[in-house]
């Protein structure tokens, strides 16, 4: 008796495996690590080119910033760069268009870039004698943050800076007061000087101080008044 013929099965063909292209991670942006630290509002374009406008409009887009219930807000500042473009400020042009003064860009220590402003609430207001007014009405302050690479490096030019610095930001922080022959003192804060100039109490003023924050890296802040410094250098610190 025959065997029964076996037909043969044929090998099935291979199964090609197509792999996903992995996308390529955005590049970190130069702000990145300030919008961690702070409540972010995001980017504001100002397009004004010169200083007697500048404030002005910066002074008309904060209005806008709603920090109910936060102390604090970032925002990264940004100019016109073509119709649908914008391109971040740097610190150095940014004080140039607050205030018609130029800046050292090769001297101070800064990282230039790493840059934005914190709108901070301002609940504090003292008489012309020092008193604290009651139940004041909630007013905005504007801070300047910006990295530092060399704090040794900042802190000679800050002390440089120091006899011009309340005539280049007198605009910008609506100082008022006489800002000829102002002198800066000492505070300290958690363990930190702080510089400051009030004009003439606290609740308007210039407090800076350089803050070696809780990730690793320093930051020049300068505010306009001693709450928001206080306030700035707890979100630096973690507190």
């Amino acid at each position: 008796m025959l065997a029964p013929k076996v037909e043969p099965v044929p090998t099935p063909a291979p199964t090609q495996v197509v792999s996903a292209t992995p996308e390529a991670s955005a590049a970190p942006g130069p702000v990145d690590d300030l919008n961690a630290i702070f409540p972010s509002h995001g980017a504001i374009t100002l397009v004004a080119s010169r200083s007697t406008e500048f404030v002005p409009e910066l002074y008309s887009q904060m209005v806008t910033v709603s920090n109910t219930g936060v102390k604090n807000v970032f925002l990264a500042p940004a100019s016109p760069l073509g119709a649908s473009e914008t391109l971040p400020f740097l610190f150095t042009d940014f004080v140039r268009l607050s205030s018609a003064t130029d800046l050292p860009t090769t001297i101070n220590g800064l990282d230039d870039q790493n840059f934005g402003l914190v709108i901070s609430r301002q609940t504090e207001k003292f008489t012309s004698k020092g008193a604290l007014v009651p139940n004041s009405p909630v007013e905005q302050r504007l801070a300047l943050v910006v990295g530092v690479k060399d704090p040794a490096m900042t802190a000679t030019w800050l002390t440089a800076w120091e006899g011009n610095m309340a005539k280049d930001l007198s605009n910008l922080f609506k100082l008022g007061a006489s800002i000829n022959n102002v002198v800066f003192k000492n505070n300290n804060y958690r363990g930190l000087n702080i510089r400051y100039a009030n004009f003439t109490q606290p609740d308007r003023s210039i407090d800076y101080a350089v803050v070696r924050a809780t990730n690793g890296r320093s930051y020049l802040v300068i505010t306009n008044s001693r709450e928001q410094v206080y306030g700035v250098v707890d979100n630096l610190l973690g507190f």
